[in-house]
């Protein structure tokens, strides 16, 4: 298959998978250890280790709610040493921080399912036992102060709960992945991904106005209506907060449903889809906040990174549909999954483009031109590769419109940017 493996191994411990194919293979090396590293970020990881160009990857993702993601399988070996015989020799983890430097802390859930993937790993490769010289950090390896201190600090205590679970002879069964802690909420599809320009806070799913919108988790709503003291346009918001104080912001609302104090559970309807405030076009806005955040900034996250760690296609389906199944979720297989991840980044660079038309006097308009004519190239070739692939989960109409979208942007930017000159120069000519 290419690129695309034919046999993949991994833990049953994972929740779900999404696989990278930045790996090698094992030349002969057998698995002789677990190296532990962190993210050294509270958001991103995904995308770096499975969707970027960059050379890092990992046999396993684990995520601070305590889910594992298996990305590269066991058979391949991970670039995250930065040695081929480490790591053709090493099954390698990443695991999520919630706190930045200088403890760079990770959550209890994670360190859980990390002892229970370390013990599931040694009973299948026959270890026998689990000590400190099989669980080892990246920082013994290379140059480097990963894993962070707090987690680094406890390798002790993980690879002896490690060793009492796999002594126990007690066996990991594969989760049941019935229903998602998240749910989608609106049907749509994206046309705008966080920070697809500067500033840019959250997700934008475009869909007609008076479109559903569900709630993606369970909370309490905290304020409604108008949040422009904070930046956010539309007079008709929501705003979510959560048992573990994250909070969602649901924004350009037709119609809002709660008010200030109902408890909301997953996938209840609170509004339809609008287009009020600064827009474009009809879409509903969401963000997601960290833990006691209130818009400021840097206190919003990538949403993607919440569908993603749940296992759900932002706009694929609704708050209604809280059970997923898992052949559902693979509807769209691997080499689908990464063209739509190649035409997402394609109209996230038109709209860096657009941003920066729009911010900057005396731009080269006939540059930008070939960029914004070279980008639409790329979008075309990517749909016609969707169509080779076969395309009967995916709805090539709906992408067409939000890559027309990303043009339309783009080309209108170019024109903005033609007033603007000539109105400058008319100024400065009196």
């Amino acid at each position: 298959m290419g690129k695309f493996e034919d046999s993949m191994t991994y833990s049953t411990r994972v929740n779900r998978t999404l696989y990278t194919d930045k790996s090698q293979d094992r030349g002969g090396y057998t698995v002789q250890r677990v190296i532990v590293h962190n993210w050294a970020g509270l958001t991103g990881g995904i995308e770096r280790l499975v969707y970027s160009a960059d050379e890092a990857s990992a046999n396993y993702i684990g995520l601070s709610d305590g889910s594992m993601i298996g990305s590269v399988p066991e058979e391949r070996r991970a670039w995250t040493s930065g040695s081929y015989d480490v790591d053709a020799s090493s099954i390698t983890v990443e695991i999520q921080n919630t706190t930045m430097a200088p403890n760079w802390q990770v959550s209890e859930e994670s360190i859980n399912a990390l002892i229970e993937l370390i013990a599931d790993i040694a009973r299948r490769y026959g270890w026998g036992s689990v000590d400190r010289s099989r669980v080892r950090g990246h920082r013994e390896f290379a140059a480097t102060e990963c894993p962070g201190p707090f987690l680094y600090g406890r390798l002790e205590e993980i690879a002896t709960r490690a060793n009492a679970l796999l002594k126990s002879g007690s066996h990991i069964a594969a989760p049941t992945v019935t229903e998602y802690a998240m749910a989608s909420p609106v049907k749509g599809w994206v046309s705008m991904e966080w920070r697809g320009y500067e500033g840019h806070a959250g997700m934008d799913i475009a869909c007609p106005v008076g479109t559903p919108v569900y709630a993606a988790y369970a909370g309490t709503v905290e304020r409604t209506g108008d949040f422009s003291d904070i930046g956010r346009s539309g007079d008709r918001n929501i705003l979510i907060r959560n048992p573990d104080q994250e909070a969602q912001y649901y924004g350009h609302l037709e119609e809002c449903l709660v008010k200030v104090g109902d408890r909301i559970r997953k996938g209840q309807l609170i509004g339809y889809s609008g287009a009020r405030g600064n827009v474009t076009g009809p879409h509903l806005h969401f963000e997601t906040w960290r833990a006691g955040g209130n818009g400021g900034v840097d206190e919003d996250m990538n949403p993607r990174i919440h569908f993603e760690s749940h296992g759900v296609i932002p706009g694929s389906t609704t708050g209604q549909e809280t059970t997923v199944s898992v052949k559902e979720e693979d509807e769209l297989n691997n080499e689908e999954k990464y063209m739509l991840n190649e035409l997402f980044k394609d109209r996230t660079k038109v709209a860096n483009m657009a941003w920066a038309i729009n911010q900057i006097r005396g731009t080269d308009v006939p540059r930008i031109r070939t960029a914004l004519a070279e980008a639409a190239g790329e979008r075309a070739g990517l749909l016609a590769a969707l169509k080779q692939i076969g395309g009967g989960n995916i709805d090539i109409e709906a992408i067409k419109k939000a890559a027309m979208d990303g043009a339309r942007e783009g080309a209108a930017a170019v024109a903005a940017e033609d007033v603007a000159g000539k109105l400058e120069i008319k100024t400065k000519e009196g």
